[in-house]
C-alpha cells in the first residue's frame, strides 16, 4: 500500500471482522466501557465523529430495547433493586441484569459503528469488484436483495398511477373498502415483481452468470504492505484464539460478578484499530489525490 493507495478490500474486510469478533467476545464491564472509551478516542483522531452521530440515529432503538427487556425478563443476580408483581406476572429487577444491559448496549453500538468503518477503508466499486470475482453467487443476492426495497417501491407507485388512471379510487371513508383496494393493488405489484425476477434469472442464465469468470474493468492491486498487514491480522487472530483457550475473555453477571480484567484484549483491539485507521489515512490520501487531479485535468 504506496502512498495514497487504499487498502485492499481482502485485508479490509479481515480487519473489519477481526475487529467485530473482538467486540463480541468482551464481556467484563471494564473492558467492555475501555474499549467505548477506545473506540471513540479513534473515532476522533479519524475526524468521523459525525459517523457516530448517524450511527447512533439507528442503534438508539435497539439499544433501547435491550436497556428494557433484559432487566425485565432477566430474574437472576443477588442484589435486587426492584421487585413488584403486576397481575400474573412478578417482576424483579437486579443489579447484575441491569448492568449486563449497559453492557450489551455498548456493544452493540460498537459493533453497527464497525461496520460502518468499511466505507472508510476502501471503495465501494473495490468491494464490489472483489465480491464479485470470488462471491458470485452471494454478491448477486445481496445486490438484488438491497435493491428489491426500492423496486417495490417504485412499482408500487407505478401500479397505482395506472389504476387511478383507469378509474380505481383508492381513497374510500369506509377502511375495509380501502383494505381490499390497497390488497388487490399488492397482488398486482407482486405478479408484477415475479414476472420482472423471471426475466432477469433468464438474461444471467443466458450471460452464463455465476458459471464462468466475468470480466474486470479496474483489476485490484495487492501490494506489499496489505502482505503485511494481513500476516498481523493473522497473527492477531491466533492471538485471540490464545486468549480465548486462556479464559481471558471469560466473565460471569450471575449470580454475582466474577471475573478478572485482562490487557491482552484490550491490545488487540488497540492493534486492531491502528491496523483501520492506516486504512483510512490511505484512503483519505487517495480521495485527496485523485480530487486534485480531477481539478488539474479540468483546469
Amino acid at each position: 500500500m504506496n502512498k495514497g493507495e487504499p487498502m485492499h478490500p481482502l485485508t479490509a474486510i479481515i480487519a473489519i471482522t477481526t475487529l467485530v469478533i473482538q467486540l463480541l467476545l468482551i464481556k467484563n464491564p471494564i473492558l467492555v466501557v475501555t474499549s467505548f472509551i477506545v473506540m471513540k478516542v479513534f473515532m476522533i483522531f479519524c475526524g468521523e465523529l459525525g459517523l457516530v452521530k448517524s450511527t447512533f440515529k439507528y442503534a438508539k432503538w435497539p439499544i433501547l430495547l435491550v436497556l428494557l427487556i433484559n432487566p425485565l425478563v432477566v430474574s437472576m443476580g443477588d442484589q435486587v433493586l426492584m421487585s413488584a408483581t403486576i397481575g400474573p406476572l412478578h417482576v424483579t429487577v437486579s443489579y447484575e441484569s441491569l448492568l449486563y444491559s449497559l453492557a450489551m448496549s455498548m456493544k452493540l453500538f460498537m459493533v453497527m459503528m464497525s461496520f460502518q468503518l468499511m466505507a472508510l477503508l476502501v471503495y465501494k466499486e473495490d468491494l464490489f469488484t472483489f465480491m464479485s470475482q470470488h462471491f458470485r453467487q452471494l454478491t448477486l443476492t445481496l445486490s438484488m436483495s438491497s435493491n428489491a426495497v426500492d423496486a417495490l417501491r417504485g412499482e408500487y407507485e407505478r401500479v397505482q398511477m395506472v389504476m387511478m388512471t383507469r378509474g380505481m379510487p383508492l381513497e374510500h371513508k369506509n377502511f375495509l373498502k380501502r383494505f381490499k383496494r390497497s390488497i388487490y393493488l399488492i397482488k398486482v405489484v407482486l405478479i408484477s415483481v415475479l414476472e420482472s425476477t423471471f426475466h432477469r434469472s433468464e438474461a444471467l442464465y443466458v450471460r452464463h452468470y455465476t458459471k464462468t469468470p466475468g470480466s474486470c474493468y479496474q483489476p485490484l492491486r495487492w501490494s506489499k504492505a496489505d502482505s503485511i498487514l494481513l500476516g498481523i491480522e493473522g497473527i492477531g487472530i491466533l492471538a485471540i484464539l490464545f486468549c480465548i483457550f486462556d479464559k481471558n475473555y471469560q466473565y460471569a453477571y450471575y449470580p454475582t460478578f466474577d471475573g478478572v480484567f485482562y490487557w491482552l484484549p484490550l491490545l488487540l483491539m488497540i492493534t486492531t484499530l491502528f491496523i483501520i485507521y492506516r486504512g483510512i489515512k490511505e484512503h483519505k490520501n487517495d480521495q485527496k489525490l485523485s480530487f486534485n487531479e480531477h481539478h488539474l485535468y479540468l483546469s
